[in-house]
């Protein structure tokens, strides 16, 4: 019984859930014209009573006390399903920790960037993106040279880099 209430009309205690689907009492028969109306929360020794009994968890079946169940079941029992924040699936939480270390969908740090990005793109972004990688200098001056610097380098320190005279426009071969 989770959250349970006694009802007015013949003071028997029902869970709370099961009592709102219910259009009558179930011990007594009587119709509820107002179910808000019928009942009142169950007494607090009653709860505490309830709280002391022995229960199987729903997923595993371990043996505790009722009042742990909820919280077992939550953090603890490895047969419930945690749904993974990188690709929404559920997995029963003891292979859980084995997908997230491989999940496409969950983010990891790019070391270089200290930004998360989604492992199945972390690869094509320190290729292709990340401004923090170091690269090959462009001109094969021998440097390398994070990707941000780049076109810096390009214009103003390369050895490589050929300079033509401004005035080549006009004629001048250098």
């Amino acid at each position: 019984m989770v959250d349970p209430v006694t009802l007015k009309c013949c003071q028997n205690s029902i869970c709370a859930s099961c009592a709102i689907q219910l259009p009558a009492c179930p011990f007594c028969r009587k119709s509820y014209d107002d179910f808000e109306e019928s009942y009142t929360k169950a007494p607090r020794n009653f709860s505490s009573m309830l709280d002391e009994l022995q229960a199987k968890c729903p997923g595993c079946d371990a043996v505790m006390q009722r009042d742990q169940i909820q919280s077992h079941f939550e953090k603890k029992c490895l047969v419930a399903l945690v749904r993974c924040n990188g690709c929404i699936v559920a997995f029963p939480r003891s292979i859980f920790h084995e997908h997230v270390e491989i999940c496409l969908g969950i983010k990891v740090a790019c070391e270089l960037l200290k930004q998360l990005i989604e492992r199945a793109a972390i690869n094509s972004h320190q290729s292709n993106f990340c401004p923090n990688v170091e690269m090959k200098c462009q001109q094969n001056c021998g440097l390398s040279i994070q990707r941000c610097h780049m076109e810096q380098h390009l214009i103003k320190e390369c050895s490589e880099t050929k300079v033509y005279c401004s005035a080549s426009g006009i004629g001048c071969k250098w």
